[in-house]
């Protein structure tokens, strides 16, 4: 487990997916061959959990999310 996962427990906010910027939008959708129009990542699900979690781009990986922390 990597430092940052051991720091920031994940509250399923989902806002790390909600509010993307245009630069944002562009690398998922040429990750994903799948382009997105709204702020909201179109793999986030109701539960606020990421569809292609598994398979997610890097950008996503390496995103640290800074709502939550200890």
């Amino acid at each position: 487990m990597k430092k940052r996962e051991k720091e920031i427990k994940c509250k399923h906010c989902g806002e790390c997916c909600k509010r993307l910027n245009f630069t944002d939008k562009l690398i998922i959708s040429l990750n994903t061959f799948s382009f997105m129009f709204s702020k909201k990542c179109k793999f986030l699900n109701q539960d606020n959990l990421c569809k292609i979690y598994n398979n997610r781009p890097k950008i996503c990986r390496d995103w640290i999310c800074g709502v939550f922390k200890k």
